[in-house]
């Protein structure tokens, strides 16, 4: 949890240089995509044994303000990435194993309680 926090602190120079270039673009730029997929900051929930953090609910929940604090949107982003992480718990090893072995694998969903 504390390497997580940490690595958010040594990206918050490139979320708030690219924060006028997110609001022109409506959509986080490149470079700060690329900064989460490296850190792994979408990987949150995702199994230990599939290369992720598989932190619990309170934990997540802890990451995800701190990402919002630094900007809005990537925190919502780091949110929505790391939300089909959860699916992979519910797979055979197999499936999760080959779904996560790329390490720039993002499944973003939610879940809507009408939908």
């Amino acid at each position: 949890m504390e390497e997580i926090l940490v690595r958010l602190g040594e990206l918050a120079p490139i979320f708030r240089q690219s924060a006028g270039e997110a609001e022109r673009l409506a959509r986080l730029p490149k470079q700060v995509t690329r900064a989460l997929l490296r850190y792994g900051l979408f990987r949150l929930w995702v199994p230990k044994k599939c290369a992720g953090f598989e932190l619990d609910l309170p934990e997540a929940l802890e990451v995800f303000e701190s990402a919002a604090r630094l900007d809005g949107s990537t925190g919502w982003s780091v949110m929505v990435g790391s939300f089909g992480g959860l699916l992979a718990s519910h797979l055979d090893d197999s499936t999760a194993n080959t779904l996560f072995a790329r390490p720039e694998t993002v499944l973003a969903s939610a879940i809507v309680p009408d939908g």
